[in-house]
């Protein structure tokens, strides 16, 4: 008989933690909280929400290359010359947001090349 009893507890225990782990896998599946509430843990909280629907989460990183570019501005036509900024390479970035606690933003910049040129009449001045 005592055999018996404890094989039944056996069955019982078993039983009792198959239910649990169907529980915990429940709990996995559900869906994250709705969008915007700020009860949420971090992970599940929107960054961004597009208007088709659409749901960031964690960060959003936009990054702009643009080979070259120029700008010149022309001075009025009794001077005849202009001043010109060139730059190549250059590359912008913005990652947003830093981190969990922090709501701030990274934004870097870089160019690999940038001159600054004057011309009056037909003599012309590299600047930088």
């Amino acid at each position: 008989d005592g055999d018996f009893v404890g094989e039944d507890m056996d069955a019982e225990t078993d039983a009792g933690e198959k239910k649990e782990q169907a529980q915990e896998a429940q709990q996995a599946q559900q869906q994250p909280s709705q969008p915007g509430s700020m009860n949420a843990p971090y992970k599940q909280r929107p960054i961004i929400i597009l208007p088709n629907g659409l749901v960031i989460y964690e960060t959003v990183c936009v990054t702009c290359s643009v080979h070259n570019v120029t700008v010149r501005g022309i001075y009025k036509p009794s001077m005849n010359g202009y001043i010109q900024l060139s730059s190549k390479g250059c590359i912008t970035e913005m990652i947003w947001p830093k981190g969990e606690e922090d709501p701030g933003l990274f934004l870097q910049s870089s160019v690999s090349f940038m001159s600054v040129q004057e011309r009056l009449d037909r003599q012309v001045k590299t600047i930088l």
